[in-house]
């Protein structure tokens, strides 16, 4: 009983030790509308999902006034990177405007995932992005955190 209990703590520590430092980059490029107009002041952030632990934020932009965002961000920790690309916006928000945001979630595919000391990949290019009608979620929380 103490056998396999002793083996999953060596392979356990050998995992966390190889994997430890190796940085983690990914960034993400595109542009919102709204209407057809571009978007200027939705927030894109990403995180990595976690499944045990609370998603952990790694960075935020604000779209500017030409609807354009570049975020990006280098993590090292003992997981592997899950990033997804998130943003909040108001797109036709009429009810609870000055206080929730509509949310679309992107998981954003490993190989836009670059691995090691300064090593990058090719962005997550997600396009031209219609937020009209786009929305998974109503966050009304977010805008503090």
């Amino acid at each position: 009983m103490k056998r396999p209990a002793l083996i999953f703590l060596i392979l356990s520590i050998s995992l966390a030790q190889r994997h430890e430092y190796e940085d983690e980059h990914v960034r993400a490029i595109g542009k919102l509308t709204c209407n057809g107009e571009p978007y200027e002041g939705a927030k894109v952030r990403l995180y990595d999902e976690d499944f045990v632990t609370p998603n952990d934020q790694l960075a935020e932009v604000i779209t500017e006034e030409s609807g354009t965002f570049d975020v990006e961000a280098t993590t090292s920790q003992l997981t592997w990177l899950n990033p997804v690309l998130t943003i909040l916006h108001r797109c036709n928000l009429t009810k609870y405007y000055y206080i929730c945001y509509l949310k679309v979630e992107f998981p954003i595919p490993t190989k836009h995932i670059g691995r090691g000391r300064g090593a990058k990949a090719e962005p997550y290019n997600l396009g031209t992005l219609e937020l009209k009608n786009r929305a998974r979620d109503l966050s009304c929380m977010s805008f503090w955190f």
